[in-house]
Formats: structure tokens, C-alpha cells, sequence
């Protein structure tokens, strides 16, 4: 990849930060009743004039708030990662209402397209970014998967995912803190071997999603067991229907790889699970969010590793 074109990526995903993430967030001391001194701070927009302008934590004096710099230097260093020419790279970023900045970079769909027109289940790495304030910060190299349009995130893979603090040594360890960062695109190796594992592991289907969604008991309400099994069908409904669109139709629901089983999950949780608040539709940048962040994935993913023969 030529300097250039390095250029030209790191200057594109600046400007999509510039462009999405318009304010800066500063930390202002707050007082107790009848102005006593507190050792707590707010975080709050510089241009804050409601209450929906403030960061829901306090913090104490020595937090530092990350700035809008921080995460385009950050976001440009994952960009670099995937050694893309910069009409391959799709760079998505948003707000998260009294959290912080979320940014996502991957390959764009056309290069993924172009590059895999033969392959039906393609998968590619997707760095996502969580900068939140008063929590944590962090960059996470995950798996896109066409198919099914989820993002995986499997935690358990070591070294995809690199923190950063938000303590008073903060920008003196930055340096360190972008090479870490830029090492995350060597861990996508790890995350193939151990989708690749997966699909060689076949269990009971009833035992998978009974471990993770237990069966209501005989004193729960029918609209409980009508939830439960609802939910399960949904999720069996992804299953059928990615076989079709892999061209691997199979009504076999006795034993299933692990990875189609995960899937299910993922796919339920990002695509079904909920909505927003005001009942639209979440962007497809929002539901990866959603999907790394949910405990039920978690769950769907702790029971593959916990039952595979994989040492990764």
C-alpha cells in the first residue's frame, strides 16, 4: 500500500468523524446542596443547554475525556490495519446518546463483492470502536459475515480487543497505544481458524438452546412458553434459511455445527431481537453494535468454546 493512498484512507476517515461527531465533550466540576464542594465531575457537550446534553457517569478529578482527536487518530490506525486503497474502505461512525462515539471500518461491500464473487458465505474483519465516557474504551477486531449480515465478536479469541484508560497518563502512553491497536489486524487469522473449527463440530441442537434458553416451567403464565418457543423458532427460521442461501439445504435439526447454531443467535439478536426506542429500525452500523454488546451472543459463543475442541 502506497503512502498516498495511506493518506488518502487516514484523511477520509477524518473527515467522517469531522462530519458525524460535530461537539466536544468537557469535564465541569459539580456541586453539592446549597453549592457544597463535591470531588465529582460531569461530562457534558460545550454547547450543553438541556439535560439530554449530559453524559449519563460522574467521574473524579483526574479523569481526562477523550476528544473527538483521539478517536480519529485511533480510528484512522484500525483503518490502516485492513491495507485497503480508499475507495475499498467503508468508514460508519454515530453518537450513543449519554455514552460516547462509536465508529466501525471495514471493507466496502463492492471489494468484498468483486473479491469473493464465487464464495457464498464470505466473512471479513470489522473493527469496531466503543469510546465511552466514564467506561470503557476500547477497539475490537470482529467478523462480518455476508450471509447473514452479523457482525461476530468472539472475546474468548485472545488479543481482539485493546483498552485504553482514561487516566492522567492518557496521551503519554498514546504511541503505545496506536501500535496496539494496529496489531488487532493480525489477530483475523485467529478468529477464521476458529470459525472453521466450529463448522466441523456438530451437537444437539435441543441441547444448545436449551443451555443457553431453558423451558419455562409448568407455573409460567402461556404467554411465557409462547415467548420461549417463538423465540427458538426464530432462531431455527435464520438456521433453514442461511442453509438455502448457502445452497446447503438440509432439514436436519436433530445435530448441527456449532457455527450455523452461534449464528442463529447472533442473527436473532442483531436483526429481531428489538428496535429503537421510537420503534424504527436500527442502522446496520447500529446492529453490529448491538450484536457485540448483547450477553446473549456472549452466552451463544461462551457454549461453542466450551464445547469444541479448540485451543486457539
Amino acid at each position: 500500500m502506497t503512502t498516498k493512498t495511506m493518506s488518502d484512507v487516514q484523511l477520509a476517515v477524518r473527515a467522517t468523524i469531522d462530519e458525524t461527531f460535530t461537539r466536544e465533550v468537557i469535564k465541569v466540576p459539580l456541586a453539592g446542596p446549597d453549592n457544597m464542594p463535591s470531588p465529582h465531575y460531569g461530562l457534558c457537550f460545550d454547547d450543553a443547554e438541556g439535560r439530554d446534553d449530559w453524559m449519563s457517569p460522574t467521574v473524579k478529578k483526574g479523569y481526562i475525556p477523550h476528544t473527538k482527536e483521539d478517536v480519529s487518530m485511533l480510528a484512522e490506525t484500525v483503518a490502516a490495519g485492513l491495507d485497503l486503497g480508499l475507495e475499498d474502505v467503508q468508514i460508519s461512525c454515530f453518537f450513543k446518546p449519554h455514552r460516547g462515539h462509536r465508529v466501525a471500518v471495514q471493507p466496502t461491500k463492492s471489494y468484498r463483492k468483486a473479491l469473493c464473487s464465487n464464495e457464498l458465505d464470505t466473512m471479513w474483519p470489522k473493527f469496531i470502536i466503543n469510546a465511552n465516557y466514564g467506561g470503557s474504551f476500547t477497539a475490537q477486531c470482529g467478523m462480518y459475515r455476508d450471509a447473514c449480515s452479523n457482525m461476530q465478536m468472539m472475546r474468548r479469541v485472545e488479543h481482539t480487543t485493546v483498552h485504553l484508560r482514561h487516566v492522567g497518563n492518557f496521551r503519554e502512553n498514546f504511541d503505545d497505544t496506536v501500535q496496539q491497536w494496529r496489531s488487532l489486524a493480525t489477530r483475523f487469522d485467529s478468529i477464521m481458524e476458529v470459525a472453521n473449527n466450529l463448522k466441523e463440530t456438530k451437537v444437539r441442537a435441543a441441547d444448545f438452546y436449551s443451555a443457553l434458553y431453558p423451558a419455562p416451567s409448568e407455573a409460567d403464565t402461556v404467554a411465557k412458553h409462547n415467548r420461549h418457543k417463538t423465540k427458538l423458532e426464530s432462531m431455527m427460521a435464520r438456521l433453514l434459511k442461511e442453509r438455502d442461501q448457502l445452497l446447503e439445504p438440509s432439514n436436519d435439526v436433530v445435530r448441527c455445527n456449532l457455527w450455523e447454531l452461534v449464528n442463529s443467535v447472533t442473527g436473532w439478536v442483531q436483526h429481531d431481537k428489538r428496535k429503537t426506542k421510537d420503534g424504527n429500525k436500527l442502522s446496520e452500523v447500529e446492529k453490529s453494535f448491538l450484536g457485540v454488546a448483547d450477553r446473549e451472543s456472549d452466552k451463544a459463543w461462551d457454549y461453542a468454546f466450551d464445547n469444541s475442541m479448540l485451543s486457539v
